[in-house]
Formats: C-alpha cells, structure tokens, sequence
C-alpha cells in the first residue's frame, strides 16, 4: 500500500503537484519515506498535457537503503469515451538507484487509461497501467517488472490555500 499527502497549486502557466508519500512494500528492506513533485506543463498540440515527476528516497537507515532519486517524463491526452473523459498516459522512468536497486536511466516506460469520477467533494479516479521493463531484469537488480496492474486514487481537497 502507498499514501501520501500533498498539495496541488497553479502557479502561473504550471500545474505544482508535491508532497510526502509512505510506502510499506513487501518486497523492499524496508519502508520507503519519500518526497514527490510533479509538473504539468501548458497543453500543447491540442489538449496533450507534458509532464516531469520527481521522487526523493529519504532514507530510514542508510545501512539498509541509501536513498536516492526516481524521474518520470510524459504526456497526458484526454478522449471521450460517451460523455467520460478519459486520460491516455505514456511515459518512461529511470533512477540512481533508489531502493536498493541497480541505476537505470530508463528502467521502464508506462502506459496508464484513468478516468475522474466525482462524488461530492471527492476525486476518486481508477487506473489501469501496462508496464514495459527496459532496465535490467528484477532478478539482475532492476526496479521494473513487464506487468499490469491497477490503481484507485481518491483526494478530497480542502480548499485551504
């Protein structure tokens, strides 16, 4: 499972997403503490939306994870599907070696399909995303497996700042 807690801002042209997240992964050494900022550039021909992720590993203890940073690059472009909008994502990511792993420049790229259903005040937006490894395989210390997998976002904003 993974939470995190964050604020989404526009600032002039920009769409600032960044906060602090908690993994527990079975898989890891141990839990992963990180900070994360995402950038939503201007769209651009027609309706496509590029964007830059950055994730920092706060390390626990070091002696166990070194910490370290993961980017992702991409673009969102949304189409109708009857009246639903829905995002089509297509990105790659890399690292330096975070969470124990070998460094990848590009370990992986993502295919994501999500939709934004609102309840009330509540965002909850279903994923699907079909993975491609590019780094080394899992068994040779890379972080990407070829997968597919879903996910559900839900935020409820508060509308403090």
């Amino acid at each position: 499972m993974e939470y995190a807690i964050g604020i989404e801002k526009e600032i002039g042209i920009f769409r600032i997403d960044a906060g602090y997240g908690y993994s527990d992964i079975k898989t890891s050494k141990s839990d992963v503490h990180y900070f994360y900022s995402t950038i939503e550039f201007p769209e651009m021909f027609d309706k496509l939306t590029p964007y830059a992720t950055v994730e920092l590993d706060l390390p626990v203890k070091k002696e166990i994870l070194e910490g370290g940073f993961m980017y992702r690059v991409g673009g969102k472009y949304p189409v109708k599907i009857s009246d639903q909008s829905v995002d089509i994502d297509l990105s790659i990511a890399g690292h330096d070696g975070i969470y124990g792993y070998r460094p990848e420049k590009i370990s992986s790229a993502r295919l994501t399909l999500s939709t934004l259903i609102k309840l009330w005040r509540m965002e909850i937006t279903p994923e699907i995303n079909f993975q491609k490894r590019f780094g080394y395989s899992y068994k040779n210390g890379g972080i990407a497996k070829d997968r597919i997998y879903g996910g559900l976002r839900m935020v409820l904003p508060l509308d403090i700042l």
